[in-house]
């Protein structure tokens, strides 16, 4: 009976102190600070001050669903985390960056494998960067992930090697709170 007990203490201690090293080690970990930038813009730049101040060329007026037309610029071999990617800048209200999205320059012509390792490199990057992703989706095909930030803004990535095709994919996209339903 005494080493029942005995026993039954003792786990219940390293079951505390476990959940106590668990708690405070979450109460460390820092919330990610501000996402001031993708690309060579900083959000919130008005469209005249960035195409004056980049090396981004005028794109195409975006029509969204709510009946708006956004005026664009659009910058290729961006380098974000090690690899290069094609950016579009999207600006919202008042003609301010909101929304950027852009490809991995010339991933269409990576293999199945090289589209993999690639991908992994930047989800590696980009952790390295940020820490853990809020959202993390394994595909068989690739994957998905994303950071949220202080501000409201968010990241996204994804890669994926398929579809009708079977070509590799690599996106990333970043918003501001009011640049998520900035799009066709």
């Amino acid at each position: 009976m005494v080493a029942w007990r005995s026993a039954w203490i003792v786990s219940a201690w390293v079951a505390l102190i476990g959940a106590a090293l668990h708690a405070a080690g979450a109460a460390a970990q820092q919330p990610r600070g501000r996402l001031v930038r993708i690309g060579d813009i900083a959000f919130g730049a008005l469209f005249e001050d960035a195409r004056e101040s980049s090396d981004a060329s005028v794109g195409l007026r975006i029509a969204t669903g709510d009946r708006r037309e956004l005026k664009t610029l659009a910058q290729t071999n961006v380098a974000l985390f090690g690899a290069a990617f094609n950016l579009t800048y999207v600006f919202g209200d008042q003609d301010r960056l909101t929304r950027v999205f852009g490809s991995h320059v010339r991933a269409m012509d990576l293999s199945r494998g090289d589209c993999r390792a690639r991908g992994a490199d930047l989800f590696a990057a980009s952790v390295h960067e940020f820490g853990a992703p809020d959202i993390d989706r394994s595909q068989e095909s690739g994957r998905e992930w994303q950071f949220a930030f202080s501000d409201r803004r968010a990241l996204r990535f994804k890669f994926q090697f398929g579809g009708v095709l079977q070509s590799c994919s690599i996106i990333v996209e970043a918003f501001t709170a009011e640049g998520r339903n900035d799009r066709s």
